[in-house]
């Protein structure tokens, strides 16, 4: 094998690895084998795909204990063989790759101001994704016709901007809002805190 690559972040169990060989090799890999503890303990073989440089395979559970992996978070490295239509496996390649499930938190809460004497715009505050891919961060704005971000509301849906104006409210009325962000692998993270603002 020349090289194996993997995404550098994912979250998914079952990522794609791309395995790289010589063009001129003979015969083209028809499977591979996985270890998580230096090839200590291999997998079974699993099926790849492809006809030429590079093969592909995304049937390897990097959470699979019997191989030595872990579902716990963060930089993994994968030890890979393929195979032959022999059953020959090769010399091993590794791979690091961040495994990453959980989304980002809120640093500083979002804040809100009445922009005008029909509109509260809401901006986002600071997120934080620990050890995980970060952004870009897509945010989801939520604003209630309540004093507890219950019962009816409108939302713009998920957004890339750091600020919403809710427009067309009601003077003398209390609004209550909050805000939802995922990170760069959709993963989604904590809500802020329920907050209220009075036109």
């Amino acid at each position: 094998m020349s090289s194996v690559t993997a995404p550098t972040y994912t979250n998914s169990t079952t990522p794609t690895f791309s395995l790289y060989f010589a063009n001129n090799y003979e015969p083209v890999p028809s499977g591979a084998v996985f270890s998580c503890d230096s090839g200590k303990n291999w997998s079974a073989p699993v099926a790849t795909s492809g006809s030429s440089s590079p093969v592909t395979t995304s049937s390897f559970n990097i959470t699979n204990g019997s191989t030595g992996c872990t579902s716990s978070e963060g930089s993994k490295t994968f030890y890979v063989r393929y195979k032959n239509s022999c059953g020959t496996s090769q010399n091993y390649g590794s791979v690091t790759t961040n495994y990453d499930i959980t989304g980002p938190s809120w640093s500083v809460q979002p804040t809100a101001t009445a922009t005008s004497t029909s509109v509260i715009t809401e901006y986002a505050g600071t997120l934080t994704d620990g050890s995980g891919i970060g952004g870009p961060y897509d945010y989801y704005y939520t604003a209630f016709t309540s004093s507890d971000c219950t019962g009816s509301y409108v939302t713009p849906g998920w957004q890339t901007a750091t600020s919403w104006p809710m427009g067309s409210l009601n003077a003398n009325t209390q609004y209550s809002w909050k805000v939802g962000a995922r990170d760069g692998l959709d993963n989604y993270g904590t809500e802020s805190t329920c907050a209220l603002n009075t036109l």
